[in-house]
């Protein structure tokens, strides 16, 4: 699991609790360290922070979320802000998204939720996987 966020605290506080949980978890601060990072290892999940500067606004973590979906579709994606408002959230998921979510949010309903993405995910591909194979017939 790769996860993004610039507040170091954070990201320690979230891989502590993803490690305990059964994850491997490595932490990207910035934007430039999560694209090497996922350039090197093949993540199952990726929990991405929009605000990557402080101070700055969503565009870095948009364009992050971006070039992660098109270069690893299989990436299940949480994006997690203090800033989800509606248009935040409305573009994070048209870029790929799995789920936003609002900060703060309770760890443990982040594995579930997490773990629930995964289950739809798999019943998604083996319900398309069904279809297809109903149409070669």
């Amino acid at each position: 699991m790769l996860v993004v966020d610039d507040d170091t605290t954070v990201a320690g506080m979230f891989q502590r609790y993803f490690d305990t949980a059964g994850y491997d978890v490595d932490v990207a601060s910035t934007v430039p360290d999560a694209i090497r990072l996922a350039g090197q290892q093949l993540y199952a999940a990726a929990l991405l922070d929009l605000r990557l500067r402080p101070g700055g606004g969503t565009a870095d973590g948009l364009s992050l979320l971006q070039r992660l979906r098109t270069n690893h579709p299989a990436l299940v994606i949480l994006v997690l802000t203090a800033f989800a408002d509606a248009r935040t959230t409305d573009d994070a998921l048209a870029l790929g998204a799995d789920r936003v979510l609002q900060k703060p949010q309770p760890l443990r309903d982040l594995v579930a939720i997490l773990e629930r993405t995964f289950e739809l995910r798999a019943a998604k591909a083996s319900s398309a996987a069904s279809v297809t194979a109903v149409g070669l017939h």
